[in-house]
């Protein structure tokens, strides 16, 4: 046998012998070594159709968020109706997360991986029974964060737990209106001015016959279209005056009006919402697959008795005059 040929049946043995090493050793079932990829919360993951409440808390505040009748509600925030995918979203990440490494267990040490009084409570609950309790710390990244699980004295790092706060952004839909920037005709200002746009050319024109800065007015539109609430409050009647009212129609006859209101905390809209078959604009080319007066009832439906912090900037375009929209008078 020749030299060359004794060696490569040496090198075979020796792989064939270090591969029957890593099948006998090469998985340890220590889940302080590798982490547990079992469930992190088998309750959870026997009852999750029938979880109907979740509480979040950190330092400065404290979300509920639970079923009533089949429909999400923020309990905190007047019972106004979560988003069933974000809910779902969520409590689905709580039971695909599994644990990756090991962490310290030294209390002293928690806060410095955000799990001491910076730490987001979170308890999952059905009829009252928890079926998953934890604390979030810090995120390592977009998917990984640090965990406390339950009565657990050690913490993890955690994959598939993404960055969820006490912000009704990440419990609510908080588009005000969903209604595209294209879609909009006109917008009554809160001085009673009115900016059209022309729906075959595109270009604004006002009332006062004033020049228009277009890609000002384009902007209103784009804001008008985009609003997004931080809070929400349920009122059957305003705590003060409106301090303007900035209204605005769609080529298919929907017709927005938003009465603003003002407090210490920044500026409120309450909302109506209507359908008229006299306000669509002329050649209009109407969704075929969106009946306008089913929209507006619905969306009105959804916004009665409910006033939305929208905006603490002061020089928020909702208070606009038309003088914020017009071209210097020429010379």
């Amino acid at each position: 046998m020749s030299e060359r040929l004794t060696n490569i049946l040496g090198y075979v043995a020796l792989f064939a012998i270090l591969g029957a090493i890593w099948i006998l050793f090469g998985e340890s079932n220590d889940s302080d070594t590798l982490g547990d990829r079992k469930a992190m919360f088998p309750k959870l993951e026997e009852s999750i159709n029938l979880v109907d409440k979740i509480t979040l808390s950190d330092a400065a505040d404290q979300i509920i968020i639970q079923k009533d009748g089949g429909v999400w509600r923020i309990l905190s925030k007047d019972a106004y109706p979560a988003s069933a995918p974000k809910v779902r979203r969520f409590l689905l990440q709580l039971l695909q997360a599994s644990r990756l490494e090991p962490r310290t267990d030294d209390p002293a040490l928690m806060h410095k991986i955000g799990l001491g009084q910076a730490a987001l409570g979170v308890t999952v609950s059905k009829q009252d029974a928890v079926v998953a309790r934890l604390k979030i710390g810090k995120q390592k990244s977009v998917n990984e964060a640090f965990v406390l699980i339950g009565d657990e004295p050690k913490s993890w790092l955690v994959q598939g737990v993404a960055k969820v706060t006490t912000d009704i952004s990440d419990w609510a839909d908080t588009r005000l209106i969903p209604i595209a920037g294209a879609d909009i005709a006109s917008v009554t200002l809160t001085d009673g001015q009115m900016l059209r746009r022309d729906n075959s050319s595109g270009i604004f024109s006002a009332d006062s016959k004033t020049e228009v800065i277009g890609f000002k007015a384009e902007e209103l539109v784009g804001y008008l279209s985009n609003i997004q609430f931080h809070d929400v409050q349920g009122l059957a009647n305003p705590l003060n005056e409106p301090v303007g009212l900035i209204g605005y129609k769609t080529y298919s006859g929907v017709t927005v009006a938003l009465s603003l209101y003002q407090d210490a905390v920044g500026l409120w809209a309450q909302a109506e919402v209507k359908w008229a078959e006299s306000d669509i604009a002329a050649n209009a080319l109407i969704d075929g697959d969106k009946d306008p007066a089913t929209f507006a009832a619905q969306l009105d439906q959804r916004l009665d008795g409910w006033f939305f912090l929208i905006s603490n900037d002061p020089n928020t375009p909702l208070t606009a005059k038309i003088d914020a929209f017009s071209a210097p008078a020429k010379q």
